[in-house]
């Protein structure tokens, strides 16, 4: 793209997001100023196909040309559904709201095989009771890990995993995969107390999510036998064996506890996790000298001990950067469940009862009246401005919000440590990318950034102490069979972030 082409959509852009507000002070002028969502996405399956390909074709830059289009962040299109598209931070407030909006169990145009879940779907995907009373259970095992899992046992854990990763690129050329068995083993045995086999795992990623429109014909029994090993195996690990214990407290089965941790540990750490750690090993290489210095002395104090989690500012920051521009999650689906009045950036919208709603996290982390330039990587965005963060929705909800929130990912904290911890040891990690890594935004699909998988020549682990001192275990199973009521639990660092 020519330097004109860039500006005019630079121009485009800042013009689209800021449209003058009214802002009205009571009901009368509210009831005034609300209008009708524009677009008039076309229903059918032609239609639907016609979609489908487009996105296909050019990902995420679709959405932005319909956002051109009408001119404004909030617009109907036919996004695997006439659907109202939000893409500013204001209007994602309403997805967020519980008794307007009800989560839609779908990924776009994939669903949950649940075969393979044993007919269920994961608490994240369900509303009302059901999700949280689950969601109050597993918060509360978030709870007893971290209180049993320090950070030193953490920090171990990674190291070990990083120095297997050069061995294992000798057996396996993809490294995107083997990347993804180190993450797995970190995760797997941080949260349940044991490795689970990679080879299942791998299998049933196949398997859970499948498009809509195969679900019927799609053979689910090798998901359904990976789901068989992989239950039986969190069944019987050390922290498998205490939710067992809890579960029965809270009047929950035995498949369902299983199916959660199956979900959290596998479905939302493990991809999540691996893409942004790819993303990570991308962007190091594009920083100066004085950006990877400041990175590799905060790296060098954690690791000896010498200061805590929490005081990584420019790891943190250069970490939610980029979480800003590749979000685990691109879209959240939804279903309205009230007529209601949504207020966004280009004005406030009627939405009515029934009407199928679509979030999109990937255009409303790079809303340019949020964030300057918003298609660049800038390493010190988020240290020169910390405000930024309350825009940070990269989680499926934003950044402070309490972690028992509707759409909030409970594993925010967990996997803001893991990440940080896991750039401390790529300070000490060489490694050489096969090929120049590019990322058009075409790729709808894709965590990391880049359009095809990264690979890389070699990996080589270059810290020469094994892992810090102090690293203990978890303490002895009989503690968390204790019969007492587990505290309720906001997940919040010691400074107060997320």
């Amino acid at each position: 793209m020519d330097n004109t082409s860039k500006n005019r959509n630079k121009k485009e852009d800042e013009g689209l997001y800021n449209i003058p507000l009214p802002l009205p002070k009571n009901s009368s002028l509210l009831k005034q100023n609300v209008k009708e969502v524009p677009g008039n996405a076309a229903t059918g399956t032609v239609s639907s196909v016609m979609c489908l390909l487009s996105i296909k074709a050019t990902g995420h830059n679709y959405v932005r040309k319909m956002m051109r289009r009408y001119n404004s962040t909030v617009f109907r299109m036919n996004f695997f559904g006439t659907r109202i598209t939000v893409c500013d931070d204001e209007g994602m407030q309403s997805l967020f709201t519980e008794h307007l909006v009800k989560k839609e169990p779908r990924f776009g145009s994939l669903v949950v095989n649940r075969k393979v879940y044993r007919g269920l779907i994961p608490f994240e995907y369900t509303n009302g009771y059901d999700h949280d009373q689950k969601r109050d259970f597993m918060v509360d095992y978030l709870h007893c890990v971290k209180k049993d899992w320090d950070t030193q046992y953490l920090l171990l854990t990674v190291d070990e995993e990083f120095r297997t990763i050069g061995d294992r690129l000798l057996q396996n050329d993809d490294f995107e995969d083997v990347l993804s068995n180190a993450m797995c083993n970190i995760i797997s045995r941080s949260l349940l107390g044991c490795c689970l086999d990679y080879s299942q795992v791998r299998i049933w990623f196949q398997h859970v999510l499948v498009p809509v429109f195969k679900l019927d014909k799609w053979d689910s029994k090798p998901g359904v036998d990976a789901t068989e090993h992989l239950a039986k195996e969190i069944e019987e690990s050390p922290i498998g064996i205490m939710l067992m214990s809890k579960g029965k407290k809270h009047e929950f089965s035995k498949n369902e506890i299983l199916m959660e941790l199956l979900a959290m540990v596998l479905f939302n750490a493990h991809r999540s996790n691996s893409g942004a750690v790819i993303s990570a090993m991308i962007y190091l290489q594009q920083l100066t000298e004085e950006q990877l210095n400041l990175l590799k002395t905060e790296a060098t104090k954690l690791l000896n001990g010498k200061c805590s989690i929490n005081s990584l500012v420019h790891i943190e920051n250069f970490l939610m950067e980029i979480l800003r521009l590749h979000p685990p999650a691109k879209s959240i689906f939804g279903i309205a469940t009230q007529n209601f009045t949504m207020e966004s950036q280009c004005g406030f919208f009627s939405v009515k009862e029934g009407e199928l709603l679509c979030g999109d996290l990937y255009w409303t982390l790079r809303n340019p009246k949020v964030f300057v330039d918003p298609d660049t990587f800038v390493f010190d965005r988020f240290t020169k401005m910390p405000e930024l963060k309350k825009y940070m929705c990269a989680f499926g909800g934003n950044y402070y919000d309490n972690i028992k929130s509707f759409h909030k990912c409970i594993g925010q904290h967990f996997s803001m440590t893991l990440l940080k911890m896991c750039i401390c040891h790529l300070m000490f990690c060489e490694y050489e990318p096969s090929c120049e890594p590019k990322w058009t935004g075409r790729k709808i699909t894709r965590i990391p950034a880049s359009d095809k998988p990264f690979t890389v020549h070699t990996f080589e682990y270059r810290r020469e102490t094994s892992g810090p001192r102090g690293a203990r275990a978890p303490v002895d199973i009989n503690e968390f069979l204790v019969e007492t009521e587990v505290e309720t639990f906001d997940y919040e660092s010691e400074d107060g972030s997320m």
